[in-house]
């Protein structure tokens, strides 16, 4: 009897060799191992699809699809296709008039910004205002920052602006206007 389980055994391993042996000769060499002359041209595929790029974060180099839609950083996370924007100012003509909505301001409250034309009646005003969370305005962007911000607020997501300082001798108001959360409250 013993023996007759170790032949049906045996029979058995020899089949489902037998099988294997037959499946594979069928679906012809393995794809997990390719020939080198097939893995050197996926290589020199995959490097003509990508680039280095320079994050305008953290400045460091990164090697990125070229292919993709969505570049990212490697070291620091941010999206290459969007510019970076981290600057402070200090508002345009802020008033020490105690109606002013500047007066009640204070440090880190968020402000919002909007690229608006302001028709005036003595002239047209084209500029970003600054508007406190009741929907004042609380002052403008000096010139020189409209012009390098507005092509950047166009591309970007999001746009955060914060009371960064309040200097109470001149009544003068900084503002930190940024795209990076990291840094809004950071």
């Amino acid at each position: 009897m013993m023996w007759i389980t170790t032949f049906i055994t045996m029979l058995i391993i020899f089949v489902s060799i037998l099988l294997y042996d037959q499946k594979k000769s069928r679906h012809g060499p393995s794809t997990s191992q390719p020939n080198s002359s097939t893995h050197k041209h996926y290589q020199t595929n995959n490097k003509e699809n990508f680039t280095f790029m320079t994050c305008p974060r953290c400045k460091k180099y990164s090697y990125v699809n070229k292919n993709n839609l969505i570049k990212i950083c490697n070291h620091c996370g941010w999206n290459l296709t969007e510019p970076y924007i981290n600057t402070t100012f200090k508002l345009l003509k802020p008033s020490n008039n105690a109606d002013d909505p500047i007066t009640n301001l204070k440090i880190n409250e968020q402000l919002y910004i909007i690229d608006e034309i302001i028709e005036d009646s003595e002239k047209s005003f084209n500029g970003i205002a600054v508007y406190n969370r009741n929907g004042n305005i609380v002052g403008w962007l000096p010139e020189q920052i409209v012009e390098e911000l507005r092509p950047k607020i166009a591309l970007s997501k999001r746009i955060l602006a914060k009371v960064k300082s309040i200097y109470s001798g001149s009544g003068e108001i900084e503002i930190l206007v940024t795209n990076d959360l990291m840094k809004m409250w950071g």
